[in-house]
């Protein structure tokens, strides 16, 4: 692969990626954007999942209290 020179107004965080198909068009994605995105989606997905399994959890504990009250 070619290597590719920037101009100088071009900043260092963006990343540049040459599409095989179409070898004269660049396109420029900022990367820590996109990074930042990414940890915003994947905390959401960690924070539901592991809410959903703790209501599961406590569901399970508090049905276990009802029976051992109810066989009193």
């Amino acid at each position: 692969m070619q290597s590719l020179h920037l101009p100088p107004h071009v900043s260092r965080r963006v990343y540049i990626v040459l599409l095989p198909e179409k070898s004269t068009k660049y396109i420029a994605i900022w990367l820590p954007t996109a990074i930042l995105a990414n940890l915003i989606v994947t905390g959401l997905v960690g924070l539901i999942s592991v809410d959903l399994l703790y209501a599961w959890y406590r569901k399970g504990c508090k049905e276990r209290l009802l029976n051992d009250f109810l066989e009193k």
